[in-house]
């Protein structure tokens, strides 16, 4: 059997062709039992590109998308029904956390939840032998005017049993040529253990309670294994990512990984950390392992929403001593932060600026709040009506929070002044002053300068009137 996995890239990617771990390990899972596989990233709905790659022997499509991926992935799967009769199947965070609106695509064969490598092969197993697959668990599938929803099956408990994610399903060399870095990502383990409110491993450990342990790592000799298998592969990997979650929670893992990856890898490596994972003994490990660079969610300057809304149960002088203790181990560091909280205020995003200051991060990352289905804060925003129509396909673009505590217009400008903050403090100042001027009650001199369209149309408006610009 062939299945091609359609990748759907959102206008907001960074990286248009980059690498999925999810769909490298489910391909790696299906070449190993015969099957083959392609990939197609699909950044518009090109019709050419779709033809070409369907036409090729294709028995079933799989689709992988996130909250952000979806609308892009409806747009595919509704021309796949017009011009073919393939089955397809969609699976990946959305169909996970909203499998209610996911299984309303029409088109669709079905929909995966949760873990994907054992109910694809399953489910193309059954397929090939042309055997009942209707009953197959982790799938819902639409039956004409029936949805059989199936239950989920018991965690995958030991990860070494996977095979290596399929690199080769991607043009690898490329994505490490492309990365800014010159990095190659791996994951360690999968599950997380805390109740963010803002993230949907709530929803995920509440879906897969009973069915076996949720937070699992891979042996270290396994990862050192693919790591060592990869770098031999591609040229020109100088960096590794570790994209778990927290990589150093279990102290026992971390000190065989570390003597290990020292002695066999090498390659300075970065990943992420809670800031009350941090203390001399996880630092000492990581940088004794060539740890260049340090992750930590600091989220917010405000105790009160970091704690009650967000649920990280971090006080601020837990994060302040993780920074100096980082700093101190000579590691860069980055902080997470986000804005446009439901209930924030311009007085706690300065807290947030204030806190940045102190800590002294080498790098920060300042994303928009967006309230994703399958969490807390999304059911919270949603029954306040904070919820607007806008449109956004990321987390870097404007608020879609209609809030009476901040303004979408505040947010915008409070992401732009952390950049000036961290860059040029004086365009900071000035970037205040012009704030501080009011052309209407929610548009500033700043916002004015900044927006294109209000700029354009001002123009015009002055063309029109017949004076000379």
């Amino acid at each position: 059997m062939k299945i091609l996995f359609i990748y759907p890239v959102p206008p907001s990617c960074f990286i248009p062709r980059g690498f999925s771990n999810g769909i490298a390990s489910i391909s790696a899972v299906l070449k190993r039992a015969g099957h083959t596989t392609d990939l197609l990233y699909v950044e518009s709905l090109n019709e050419e590109d779709l033809n070409r790659s369907i036409l090729a022997g294709v028995d079933i499509i799989a689709i992988s998308a996130t909250t952000d991926q979806f609308e892009l992935a409806g747009k595919v799967v509704n021309f796949i029904k017009l011009n073919y009769g393939i089955p397809v199947i969609l699976g990946g965070v959305h169909a996970t956390v909203a499998p209610e609106e996911a299984i309303q695509l029409d088109g669709l064969t079905g929909i995966c939840i949760g873990e994907g490598e054992l109910p694809l092969l399953e489910l193309v197993n059954a397929l090939g032998a042309k055997n009942d697959y209707l009953h197959i668990n982790n799938f819902w599938f639409r039956n004409g005017t029936e949805i059989i929803k199936n239950p989920l099956r018991n965690l995958i408990s030991n990860l070494d049993e996977l095979p290596f994610p399929d690199r080769e399903l991607f043009d690898y060399q490329q994505i490490v040529n492309d990365n800014y870095d010159d990095g190659a990502e791996f994951m360690v383990g999968r599950g997380c253990p805390f109740l963010c409110s803002f993230c949907i491993n709530k929803s995920l450990q509440d879906l897969y309670r009973g069915k076996g342990t949720f937070v699992r790592y891979r042996t270290v000799d396994n990862v050192i294994s693919e790591i060592r298998q990869v770098v031999a592969k591609y040229s020109n990997i100088s960096k590794i990512t570790f994209q778990d979650d927290i990589l150093a929670l279990n102290k026992k893992w971390l000190t065989e990984f570390s003597g290990k990856y020292a002695s066999e890898i090498g390659i300075p490596f970065r990943c992420n950390l809670r800031a009350d994972n941090v203390d001399v003994e996880t630092l000492s490990l990581l940088k004794q392992a060539n740890c260049s660079e340090l992750w930590v969610g600091v989220e917010t300057g405000s105790e009160r929403l970091r704690n009650s809304l967000l649920k990280k149960q971090l006080p601020t002088a837990t994060i302040v001593e993780a920074f100096d203790l980082i700093h101190q181990y000579g590691i860069k560091s980055k902080a997470y932060n986000m804005l446009g909280l439901p209930g924030e205020t311009c007085d706690d995003i300065e807290e947030t600026i204030r806190l940045n200051k102190m800590i002294k991060p080498d790098l920060k990352n300042i994303t928009i709040f967006r309230p994703y289905p399958g969490t807390e804060l999304y059911e919270y925003c949603k029954e306040k009506n904070w919820i607007s129509d806008r449109k956004v396909s990321g987390y870097w673009e404007e608020s879609i929070l209609d809030q009476p505590s901040l303004s979408k217009e505040d947010t915008y400008f409070y992401q732009l002044l952390f950049y000036y903050e961290n860059k040029a403090p004086w365009l900071a100042k000035i970037a205040r002053i012009l704030n501080s001027v009011r052309i209407t009650p929610r548009i500033s001199l700043f916002r004015l300068l900044h927006n294109k369209t209000i700029m354009y149309s001002l123009y015009a408006m002055i063309k029109r009137s017949g004076r000379k610009i």
